[in-house]
């Protein structure tokens, strides 16, 4: 059962940090802005594009930093990593060795995976911040379409 999480205004949020690395997870979040938007979770279309819906709201989230003169990053992970919470030790110990470039780390998921990058993040002394917030659990209705795109409605 996936959580449902709401997006949260980057602007302001990283004042006096020079450096920000997102960490995003691939489920809820995922899951979440598919239905808000109203865009397909999952299209086989999206195999083929360089990037989609979720890769685009990250990117807006980094300009908008980016505008303020704050350098991003993102930390890519495997699709076969799964959620956040369920991160393997050597995933994390990757996570942190990228993160130690950086001055904060913004997560977009819910609590469980702020407390898996703070986990990972807590020997570098980062500040670690969630740009989303948990409101519950999602209870939604997968529709499959031809040709195989799923939907997900509230």
């Amino acid at each position: 059962m996936p959580i449902l999480l709401k997006p949260l205004d980057v602007s302001g949020r990283f004042s006096g940090y020079s450096s920000v690395l997102f960490v995003a997870c691939p489920v809820c979040p995922r899951m979440c802005l598919a239905a808000e938007k109203k865009l397909p979770y999952f299209s086989i279309s999206g195999l083929f594009a360089p990037k989609d819906y979720f890769d685009e709201f990250i990117d807006g989230m980094c300009e908008a930093l980016e505008r303020e003169g704050i350098r991003t990053g993102s930390f890519k992970v495997p699709s076969f990593s799964g959620m956040m919470c369920l991160w393997s030790k050597k995933l994390r110990a990757r996570l942190a060795k990228e993160a130690a470039g950086f001055n904060a780390v913004a997560v977009i998921g819910c609590q469980s995976a702020v407390r898996t990058v703070a986990d990972a993040a807590d020997p570098l002394s980062l500040n670690v911040v969630s740009l989303m917030e948990d409101q519950g659990i999602a209870n939604f209705k997968a529709v499959t379409n031809f040709p195989f795109t799923v939907e997900l409605h509230k």
